[in-house]
């Protein structure tokens, strides 16, 4: 980068390009990070999804192997 005295002339488009591509640069980077905040998010809301399937499977089965021990001990009153 140029260094600029105080005699250099300094013309308005020079200044503006300086800032233009400075604010673009931050733009971008923090385009960059809510990307990456919504995958972040993504992929939290499919982990709990799968939690609560897997919650959902294991109650299921709680719920099956009570009634079958249930029915089992049924039939052993019924033997007796």
């Amino acid at each position: 980068m140029r260094k600029y005295s105080l005699q250099t002339p300094i013309k308005t488009w020079q200044i503006n390009t300086a800032m233009y591509s400075e604010q673009g640069s931050v733009q971008q980077s923090l385009a960059k990070v809510f990307v990456e905040i919504s995958r972040k998010m993504e992929n939290t809301k499919e982990e709990e999804e799968e939690e609560e399937d897997r919650e959902e499977e294991k109650d299921e089965e709680e719920k099956e192997e009570e009634e079958e021990e249930q029915e089992e001990d049924g039939e052993e009153g019924e033997e007796g």
